[in-house]
């Protein structure tokens, strides 16, 4: 059978291969078009933002990933990222966070040659902190950042791809998005969202000095700052270095790729650095 619903305890809709997970009160009839909505997308990865009937009105960002024929077969039964992430927007909430409202979240069997996953949230408005610290050049959004990172780490969690883009700043607290590598508070964990926290801020045009004031204000605004290992923002600060060049790296390897199938370039050359 290609579609059910389940009526009892947590609603789950099954709708063309998805197996899904309905929050927030979304119905059966809209989740069912928003799957539709993905499935008439294409590429293999998919980001849309879909108006809402009124009511409630507003608007949805579903994000979709979908497995690629080629990939291995042990890669691609991989569990997927959207169960890891709707599971994270659950934890984030009741742990008091901000974050999107969750309104659904599946997959498809991990068997099919093109299975899909799929996250839906209520689209936060505004731009996220790395657009906005780009658009005006000043460490307010960045420090938005930190301290809704800092509450991450304080409610006993970790972001696990704690990048810049990852926060939308907001009167009231930065909402924390983007989820399927969250975990409980360790202090590599914390180090690594460090890590990725200010390597972003830096590959974004900031300073490299502004580094050190990020983990000051990290050190005031969260508690458990302290039970970190003595040495800590010297390794933070290390991590984040590493995290840039390789940042650097990766985007010179994109434009070598992209050089070379417009012809520009030859094989074996580089690109400037």
């Amino acid at each position: 059978m290609n579609e059910t619903f389940d009526h009892d305890g947590p609603k789950r809709l099954r709708h063309r291969g998805f197996d899904l997970r309905l929050e927030g009160g979304i119905s059966a009839d809209e989740a069912r078009g928003l799957v539709d909505r993905v499935l008439a997308s294409s590429g293999d990865r998919i980001g849309i933002v879909v108006a809402r009937p009124e009511p409630p009105g507003g608007h949805v960002y579903l994000k979709a990933e979908f497995r690629r024929p080629d990939q291995p077969l042990g890669k691609r039964l991989r569990p997927g990222r959207a169960v890891a992430e709707g599971r994270g927007y659950r934890f984030f909430a009741a742990a008091g966070l901000r974050v999107p409202r969750l309104l659904l979240f599946g997959e498809q069997p991990r068997l099919l040659p093109r299975a899909g996953a799929l996250v839906g949230t209520e689209r936060v408005p505004g731009r996220n902190a790395a657009r906005t610290f780009e658009a005006e050049r000043t460490l307010e959004p960045v420090l938005d950042a930190v301290t809704a990172l800092a509450r991450v780490h304080d409610a006993g969690l970790v972001h696990g791809d704690a990048a810049l883009r990852n926060f939308v700043p907001a009167p009231g607290g930065a909402y924390v998005l983007d989820l399927p590598r969250w975990a409980e508070w360790t202090p590599d964990g914390v180090l690594r969202d460090l890590r990725y926290l200010v390597g972003s801020t830096w590959k974004h045009g900031a300073a490299r000095e502004t580094g050190e004031a990020l983990l000051d204000a990290y050190a005031a605004a969260c508690a458990r700052a302290a039970e970190l290992p003595e040495g800590w923002r010297g390794a933070a600060l290390a991590a984040a270095a590493a995290y840039l060049e390789y940042l650097d790296e990766r985007d010179r390897t994109r434009a070598e790729r992209h050089a070379r199938r417009a012809g520009s370039l030859r094989p074996g050359e580089r690109g400037a650095d």
